[in-house]
């Protein structure tokens, strides 16, 4: 009876290795599984790395395109002025020559120096707008804006209200803050004009506090002055102006 104990015991003790040894292989299958996975997971991580790295250095590479662009229009456009200004003086010394009297002398070079100061007016406010354009804020939220030559009209309804930047340079912008939401007290605006005109609509409950330098340029506030009381923020403005105009008004 002991001897068919024991090879009973033999038998489910070598059952068990066997079968521990199954375990043990299924283990290591699962484990190698593992490590394939592991591998095929560092693989695809490397290649988005890779394939970010690769969009932000060709990003880069527009933005620096871009750039050069610009500076090189700015270029152009300021050499032309200075030719325009060498052809005015000429024009200016032609005249004096051929005018006989003084006061045809005196007014023909007056004439031509007003033309000389506006061309060159004109290509300062381009390059103080291009400056200024390196200065905003260009994320998606920004309520930040430069205009360079034309017409504009901005408006940001539901956008949430932030201090901001505005430059307007050669042309006429309208910016529109009626629909923005406000949640502070106070808000900082940064304006700088050169040779143009800027409108800002603000909402009829804001309150506005202005300080300003100008040089042949005005400053002309429209905007309600019967709101003491009311909730608003105050938008505190700071404003640069060179033969320029800059609005507050409520409509």
């Amino acid at each position: 009876m002991d001897r068919k104990n024991e090879k009973h015991s033999e038998i489910d003790l070598k059952s068990t290795v066997e079968a521990l040894k199954d375990q043990r292989a299924l283990l290591n299958e699962k484990l190698e599984e593992a490590g394939e996975m592991a591998r095929q997971i560092h693989e695809e991580f490397d290649d988005i790395k890779s394939e970010l790295h690769t969009k932000a250095e060709k990003q880069h590479a527009e933005i620096e395109q871009a750039v050069d662009t610009v500076r090189e229009k700015a270029e152009k456009q300021h050499a032309k002025a200075e030719l325009a200004a060498d052809a005015v003086r000429d024009e200016i010394e032609e005249a004096e020559d051929k005018c006989e009297k003084p006061r045809c002398s005196f007014l023909g070079a007056a004439g031509m120096a007003l033309g000389t100061a506006f061309v060159v007016q004109q290509g300062a406010a381009l390059l103080s707008g291009l400056q200024f354009r390196k200065s905003i804020d260009k994320n998606y939220d920004s309520l930040d804006s430069c205009l360079i030559c034309g017409r504009e009209t901005l408006s940001y309804p539901c956008s949430e209200m932030k201090d901001l930047k505005i430059g307007c340079f050669s042309g006429k912008e309208t910016v529109d803050l009626r629909g923005v939401k406000t949640e502070a007290l106070q808000y900082d605006l940064d304006i700088k004009v050169d040779n143009g005109t800027l409108t800002i609509i603000v909402p009829e409950d804001w309150h506005m506090h202005i300080t300003s330098r100008l040089f042949v340029g005005d400053i002309r506030d429209e905007t309600q002055p019967d709101n003491v009381g009311q909730d608003g923020p105050l938008l505190s403005v700071y404003a640069e102006v060179t033969f320029g105009r800059v609005i507050f008004k409520n409509a």
